[in-house]
């Protein structure tokens, strides 16, 4: 087995063409495990710890330890899922004592020498002599007897030991019985069974043999491993003077389900026990500690009852022996440091006031060949693949606290869980599923322990010093002076190019307090965290690292400006930090071009240019400047991968091929174009590092076209294949969800004033991001040409790009599918396995929908002189229409050609000003009385005296609304430029370099204004309700004015001044009230929008589409002269006739983002039922059910919904109808295809998206973010983990409409209201007594009369409603009977309130 491993490392040099090779890890991997002793990482249930010192005048030899592991073998063969065995662990003297080579993971961190009693010197670490908490006892043999069957088995197992070894070792005390308090061995507890043991430990085997196991580090020792053995008991008279709450904080989760508790205390248990190393790694630890002992008998209590009554039962046991296995003892050292801390006579883990060890030490697992011993047998030889049959293993058992998973077979909740069932399926089961292969699992298993490392530390990037600072280190202070004379665009591109030097350096980029660099451990005085800019593994395939801060939370940007500039770029809302992004780059430009390529057009540009103007030239300058400073970076990880290169083992072969064709591939791509697959995907991720890194977040944008000449190119010649693609397509993947923050507590708010500059200048972005990059991949749809019929370019890479988002549980990059009539099957159904897998990717675009409204943007926009029409070239081609690619979130732009802006309207705002005689009534009250103006003046809600007169004034004042924004698009456009410019983006957008401008100053080839029009699904439903409660004859029940009151007051739950005055009582005031929330009840019970009914549905289409032509009339027919000076002096500025400027092209949206429920605070009570400050809907999405109000999850038909959005006024947003859907996890599989398939032939928005999962994974997901740290949910521009969501929008989600299959039941959906039949009764009972409290006799007969008529005409049209009828029958029939009970109850109660008789009309033959 030995040296079929090493011939393994030697013939994965023949994969050098392509760079790596996927199914060679499965091999690698047996490599290992062939020589780890059998059952090593096996937690059974029952174990024997027992220790043993060499008998006087001994030694204890290898053929005598070989002799007793042999023996124990005979007696208890190895079987599949079934142990009985025990794993022998040595003194690192005695194992040195044989000969042979020492394990490098055997040199102490903190060695020191000791003595003993017989005056021996040996070797230890010095953490055992800065504690007597920890035991190191010189032990010379140890071991870990197991089980799953019985402590019996373990006994015959001792037995056997101590007959082999025989005179050699003494009789020993140090024995130690113990067993988990489950038989099973699965979810057992320690401390009295408050706690799980051996939580977060590794649960697969790519994991442990990464981490546990030795590895090719040093092949010497394959197989072998590190164990701390210490035996604590506990001071129960200390734990049981404390409460829970207090044992918690001590150990850092909840007792009974073990939550973590995020918090601040760096001494809870769990914090001091995830060690890390000075390179910022953590140290992982299998740890397989089971308790021992009963500390109390039944007597004890008996005899004590005051210590009973502190809780002591029979489950305390009298103490937990420890046994934490690891690759090197350095691991074991660094976390025993950090329980120790700095306080010498103290102990920072607070577990340990409860702790006292009087066993252990530290010990060396041998491996079979270090014993001398075959390697165990596989049945599968050649690859590891079904590791059912791998001896002595139950791989699921490994896993037994984070075992949830869907039981769609696709999703998956937690890593733990998720890495054992891709690391160890069975071959027929991955035939299937088609899990990644072991490198992915790899560095996924690394990924996913820094996500785990934010719930323990908190890592914060150093700020960046003014870019005069590091020049002037670099290259002088003459330099640095010279450069800040230098334009503004000159200035950003140094910027550029030192923020690239400086992440790419040891310095500042280093993970962690320190690095190594040419084999030395450095680090900076004081050791500070370092960025994690510069950093690399050594089986990555793509190599680069992103900022570490979300589009939420900010940005680190460097400053560039003068000093005299500062007060300017402040006033003006615009410095380093406003970098807008949000587009697609024109990567396949680079690609063609190369950074070579492109910096010599920049220079041909100069040199044969007449005239050239100052600024041009400054701006080719700049171009040039950034392109070398992106050479530069390429360099820069050359570097650092052959640095890694040196410092790993002659064992790790692959990992130093690997390294070496990075290395070769990032320098080719520094000044050449890419000549194969892995280096036009390196080249691809080293521009988006260098972007982003420099405070400009964009997309990636269509990469299987981009891709698939390259791919081809290498499988034709033999250099690839389809799964080495799928690897290194997986790779690329992780690197680009790399940063994700899973601890909200962590999260940093880095935004400045002027950060993104979206919309008007100083603005903040919204801060829900927390892991929202902008990375938005686009595949599928048509080829980007301009013939008469379109051609599908669906390819492998399509394909393999879905497959990505299926198998590797991420939230970043975003995939978006581009679909049409013309989508293959298959295509469609990789698809349907991606939504099923549950992270919402991929999302779906709908091709000749949004290519028709591209093309429509630039239509009829332009100067309004005439002569300057040969200077403006606004017209949208079908080719680059055809070429579109979504930006970070959806909106689809042209790829590699147009600048963005992205304003936003609060549609509610202007909605509420028309209802509220134009001013906004959220702020209404005492202080604000009607409250802040808004719009112009507007007619009185009694005289809007039709549905008709209500639409004509709120559009009438969208009107105006939407003028006065253009105006202000028009007058900021090219102000980014004055303060940051974006010369690396702008050399590969068209027609920058050609235009020689800016970006951000006129230099694209288009010029998009994507208005975002928030909370329309919220408008619609409001605009319905009014309509039926107010204007409908058959349904009225109130009046515009009373209703807007009704809204003012918060549907009676806020009764502000001087809309209800104090003095009226409260008897008065309740009754109102009263009134008011029963009228909420009417309105909550009306269909809604997206919900598959026709009435709201027509009208949702109207309203879109007369909102979406005002927008676009306000450019294609400007009613202010101001817009059509703007854009005549636009294109006087900026265009020529050899480069017209190309104008605007507008696009309409109904983006919220991530900000329903930012947008929801300050939005007042909205008629439809959601009260002041609720949550908005995402995007155009159905409303979520009222915060407040038991969870209705409006279960319909996703045909049904899909149907409502078929419409060509809803067409008519451009900028993306996008839809958020949500279906449960057991979906089926072929009627989501048939979903997918009606979407592509046109049924639906022009863009949707799907979340899978259940209600019952959200309620468990709120309170266990460990348990579903996989759980994904889409946020309306992109996916987010769910636990990293704060708790309003987990609920706005958990409260989202359910769509179901065709014809499907939904009794299992557990509706919380009435029916409409017992609402009824309910609702027009109380009205009626609460009116007759206040109101004549006449007004309530005709108020009775009205409602019952209303309520009854809601019962048939709404059809949610009427659809759960059928499902809660029993319900309402218990409803109603208890209804009834309380008739006299709610009478009686009514009365007292309201201080009122009830009128004789309320007896029940007249009602």
């Amino acid at each position: 087995s030995y040296s079929f491993c090493t011939l393994l490392n030697t013939t994965m040099v023949e994969h050098r063409k392509s760079g790596l090779a996927a199914s060679a890890g499965d091999v690698r991997q047996q490599c290992i495990w062939s020589q780890a002793q059998m059952g090593l990482v096996y937690p059974s249930p029952y174990a024997i710890f027992a220790g043993y010192f060499r008998a006087e005048g001994k030694t204890i030899t290898k053929e005598k330890v070989s002799s007793v592991m042999k023996a124990i073998l005979k007696a208890f063969p190895a079987k599949p899922k079934q142990l009985t065995s025990a794993t022998v662990a040595l003194d690192f003297g005695l194992f040195q004592s044989w000969g042979g080579k020492a394990p490098k993971g055997m040199d102490y961190l903190y060695p020191e020498e000791v003595t003993d009693d017989s005056g021996n010197v040996r070797t230890t670490s010095e953490v055992f002599s800065q504690t007597n908490k920890f035991q190191d006892s010189a032990c010379d043999i140890w071991f870990h007897i197991k089980s799953d069957q019985s402590l019996e088995k373990c006994r015959e197992v001792q037995a056997i030991i101590e007959l082999t070894l025989g005179g050699v070792v003494k009789k020993t005390k140090n024995v130690q019985e113990a067993a988990s308090k489950t038989p099973s061995g699965g979810k057992g507890k320690v401390l009295g069974c408050r706690f799980a043991e051996n939580l977060n430990n590794p649960s697969d085997p790519v994991t442990l043999a990464t981490r546990t196991l030795v590895g090719h580090e040093d092949t010497d020792h394959y197989g072998g491993s590190f164990v701390v053995a210490q035996r604590f008991t506990i001071n129960w008279n200390h734990i049981h003077n404390m409460n829970d709450e207090e044992i918690e904080d001590i150990i850092g989760r909840t007792v009974g389900p073990n939550y973590i508790l995020p918090s601040n205390d760096t001494r809870a248990h769990i914090k001091c026990a995830r060690g890390r190393d000075a390179q910022g790694n953590t140290t992982p630890v299998l740890r397989l500690g089971l308790p021992f002992g009963r500390r109390f008998s039944p007597t004890d209590l008996r005899n004590d009852p005051d210590l009973a009554l502190k809780g002591a039962n029979l489950a305390d046991e009298e103490g937990i022996y420890f046994a934490g296995y690891t690759q090197g003892v350095q691991n074991l050292e660094v976390i025993m440091k950090q329980m120790i801390g700095e306080k010498e006579g103290f102990m920072r883990d607070r577990l340990f006031d409860n702790l006292q060890s009087d066993f252990g030490g530290y010990f060396y697992v041998p491996s079979y060949k270090d014993l001398g011993m075959d390697s165990l047998s596989f049945a599968h030889t050649e690859k590891v693949k079904n590791w059912d049959e791998h001896p002595g293993m139950d791989w699921k058992r490994l896993n037994t606290h984070y075992d949830k998973a869907s039981k769609n077979g696709w999703m998956h909740y937690n890593h733990f869980e998720y890495l054992n069932t891709m690391s160890t399926m069975s071959e027929v089961e991955a035939k299937k599923k088609d899990p990644p292969s072991s490198r992915v699992l790899e560095l996924l298993s690394h990924n996913f322990s820094i996500w785990q490392d934010n719930w323990y530390f908190n890592r914060k990037q150093p700020e960046f010093k003014h870019m005069r600072v590091y020049i002037t280190e670099a290259f002088g202070a003459a330099e640095a002076t010279k450069v800040m004379r230098l334009s503004v665009i000159e200035r950003k591109a140094w910027a550029i190019r030192m923020t690239l030097r400086v992440c790419a350096s040891h310095e500042y980029g280093h993970r962690g307090t320190t690095w190594i660099e040419g084999g030395v451990e450095k680090s900076t005085n004081p050791p500070t965290e370092g960025a994690n800019t510069y950093t690399l593994h050594p089986s990555e395939v793509i190599v680069g690292q992103l900022p570490n801060l979300s589009l939420g939370q900010g940005r680190y940007a460097m400053v560039f400006e003068r000093e005299n500039e500062h007060l300017t770029n402040y006033m003006s809302g615009c410095n380093e930090a406003s970098g807008l992004g949000h587009v697609v780059p024109g990567h396949q430009k680079l690609l063609d071009m190369g950074i070579g390529g492109l910096k010599k057009q920049a220079e041909d540009k100069i040199k044969d240019s007449i005239n050239v103007s100052d600024e041009t030239t400054q701006f080719l300058n700049s171009v040039i400047i950034s392109l070398d400073a992106l050479s530069e970076y390429c360099e820069a990880f050359a570097l650092l991968a052959e640095e890694v290169e040196k410092s790993l083992s002659d064992g790790q072969i692959a990992e130093k091929e690997n390294l070496s064709d990075i290395s070769s591939r990032l320098r080719n791509i520094a000044t050449e174009k890419p000549s194969s697959f892995l280096e036009a995907l390196q080249l691809l991720f080293i521009m988006h590092c260098a972007l982003h890194l420099n405070g400009e977040p964009v997309a990636i944008g269509r990469l299987d076209q981009m891709l698939y000449p390259f791919y081809k190119k290498d499988f034709d010649q033999g250099f690839i294949d389809e799964p080495t693609a799928q690897e290194a397509l997986d790779c690329f993947w992780i690197k680009l969800d790399e940063k994700v923050q899973q601890n909200r507590l962590n999260v940093e708010d880095h935004q400045k004033m002027g950060y993104l500059m979206p919309g008007p200048p100083g603005g903040t972005y919204p801060k829900a991001s927390v892991n929202q990059w902008v990375q938005q991949i686009t595949v599928g749809g048509y080829v980007a040409d301009d013939a008469d019929v379109p051609t599908p370019s669906y390819n492998t890479i399509t394909k393999l790009a879905i497959r990505c988002s299926r198998r590797l549980p991420l939230n970043a990059p975003c995939l978006s599918l581009r679909v049409n009539s013309n989508t293959p099957d298959y295509i469609l159904e990789e698809a349907a396995k991606a939504v099923l897998s549950g992270g919402a990717h991929p999302f779906f675009i709908h091709d000749d929908k949004i290519i028709k409204g591209l093309l429509e943007t630039g239509k009829d926009i332009g100067p309004s002189e005439q002569r300057l029409n040969a200077l403006y070239d606004g017209k949208v081609r079908l080719q680059d229409a055809r070429d579109y690619a979504c930006d970070g979130c959806y909106e689809p732009l042209f790829s590699g050609k147009n600048y963005f802006t992205l304003p936003t309207m609060q549609l509610l705002e202007v909605f509420e000003a028309v209802l509220n005689g134009s001013k906004k009534y959220s702020q209404a009250g005492p202080n604000f009385l009607r409250g802040g103006i808004v719009t112009e003046p507007v007619p009185e809600a009694s005289n809007l005296e039709t549905f008709e007169s209500l639409k004509q004034s709120f559009f009438e004042q969208m009107k105006l609304v939407n003028m006065r924004m253009t105006d202000n698009i028009l007058n900021g456009f090219g102000a980014r430029e004055s303060g940051c410019p974006t010369p690396l983006l702008s050399a590969i957008m068209d027609d920058c370099i050609g235009k020689g401008r800016d970006l951000y100053n006129g230099g694209g080839q288009y010029n998009l204004v994507s208005l975002c029009i928030t909370g329309i699904p919220t408008w619609i439903n409001a605009m319905y309700s009014i309509k039926k409660m107010v204007y409908d004859q058959e349904s009225a029940v109130t009046s515009l004015p009373e209703l807007v009151e009704c809204l003012i007051c918060d549907w009676g739950h806020n009764m502000v001044e001087p809309f209800h005055s104090a003095l009226l009582g409260k008897g008065r005031t309740e009754a109102r009230a009263e009134r008011w929330k029963r009228l909420r009840e009417i309105a909550d019970a009306l269909p809604k929008f997206g919900r598959g009914n026709p009435e709201v549905d027509k009208l949702a289409q109207e309203l879109i589409g007369k909102l979406c032509d005002i927008v676009l009339n306000s450019y294609r027919k400007p009613a202010l002269a101001s817009t059509k000076d703007s854009i005549n002096r636009l294109t006087e500025k900026f265009g020529t006739e050899e480069n017209p400027f190309g104008g605007f092209q507008v696009q309409v949206g109904c983006a919220t983002f991530e900000n329903y429920v930012g947008f929801g605070i300050g939005a007042g009570a909205s008629a439809e039922g959601r009260r002041n400050n609720q949550t908005l809907s995402s995007d155009l999405s159905p409303s979520p059910s009222l915060v407040d109000k038991p969870v209705d999850h409006q279960a319909c038909s996703f045909v049904d919904a899909l149907q409502g959005y078929t419409s060509t006024d809803i067409d008519k947003l451009t900028q993306g109808a996008m839809t958020d859907f949500n279906i449960e996890e057991s979906f089926p599989l072929e009627d989501l295809v048939q979903v997918l398939r009606k979407f592509s032939e046109g049924l639906g928005p022009n863009m949707m998206t799907i979340t899978t999962a259940d209600p019952a994974t959200f309620e468990d997901a709120c309170t266990d973010p460990e348990g579903y740290d996989l759980l994904r949910v889409r946020m309306g521009g992109w996916t987010e983990f769910f636990t990293s969501l704060n708790p309003d929008n987990q609920e706005q989600h958990r409260r989202r409409p359910l769509s179901t299959p065709s014809g499907a039941s939904t009794s299992h959906l557990k509706a919380k209201r009435k029916t409409n039949a017992a609402m009824v009764e309910h609702v027009v009972e109380s009205s009626v007594v609460l009116q007759a409290a206040v109101e004549p006799e006449d007004k309530v007969l005709k108020a009775l009369e009205r409602t019952t008529e209303a309520l009854m005409l809601s019962a048939k049209t709404a059809d949610t409603l009427n659809a759960k009828i059928t499902e809660l029958e029993e319900t309402a029939k218990e409803d109603k009977k208890k209804t009834k009970k309380k008739k006299k109850k709610t009478l009686s109660s009514s009365t007292k309130k309201t201080g009122a008789e009830p009128k004789k009309p309320l007896g029940s033959s007249r009602k």
